[in-house]
């Protein structure tokens, strides 16, 4: 199954994320950079594989290969390598996100030290965070706090840090990071092979899927 973003609207797809309220995938149009508002977020609906209209936030966000979204906080979050610090931006009841300056706020990632971020992903089940550091190459995980705090330094504090070891990959490698509540496995991408890596959550590869048939380009996200 594919679809078709250009006919959805979207020229340049630069991430995706999944809200389950709003059926829908989110994408950033990477055509809009120099718009004079790039805040936009489209939505495509997932059983009806066609745009679905636009949401909104009150910031940029700067790596939208990095989004994921949060069933349990019902919010999208990024990550900002410039501030070294998750952005959580909070969806209305439906899904859409809230556009309002108050739906947004920080989580300081720095106490991490991470290298080279190349996407998040959530276990919808317990709220649990992967991080996919390709410099390492490993996928930190966090478990969140109250109210799905996740702050490094009390993190780290609370013993709620934990790091996955990549040994399939090679350093700079990993592209992209998924993980399915069916198997409660991580999926990686490398982004030089077109393969995606099954990663346990104890670190031992598990099986991997070759998608070079799919012709895929700059996959990432």
């Amino acid at each position: 199954r594919s679809f078709d973003m250009d006919e959805a609207g979207i020229r340049i797809p630069a991430g995706l994320a999944y809200s389950p309220a709003a059926d829908g995938l989110l994408s950033w149009d990477a055509s809009t950079l120099n718009a004079p508002d790039n805040t936009a977020i489209n939505v495509v609906h997932r059983q009806r594989e066609e745009a679905a209209g636009l949401t909104s936030a009150a910031v940029t966000i700067s790596d939208p290969a990095s989004m994921a979204f949060d069933r349990r906080s019902n919010a999208l979050f990024s990550y900002e390598a410039e501030g070294q610090r998750l952005v959580q931006i909070q969806a209305l009841a439906d899904g859409l996100l809230d556009a309002s300056p108050e739906a947004v706020s920080y989580h300081d990632l720095a106490p991490l030290k991470l290298g080279q971020v190349e996407g998040l992903t959530f276990d919808p089940n317990t709220g649990d965070l992967f991080i996919l550091d390709a410099a390492i190459p490993a996928v930190v995980k966090i478990a969140p706090g109250p109210g799905a705090d996740f702050d490094a330094q009390s993190a780290i504090d609370g013993r709620r840090v934990s790091q996955i070891a990549l040994d399939s990959l090679g350093k700079g490698e990993a592209g992209a990071v998924a993980f399915n509540p069916g198997n409660g496995r991580l999926y990686v991408l490398a982004s030089r092979t077109s393969e995606v890596h099954e990663v346990s959550l104890d670190g031992q590869a598990t099986g991997f899927m070759d998608l070079s048939a799919l012709g895929l380009s700059n996959a990432s996200g």
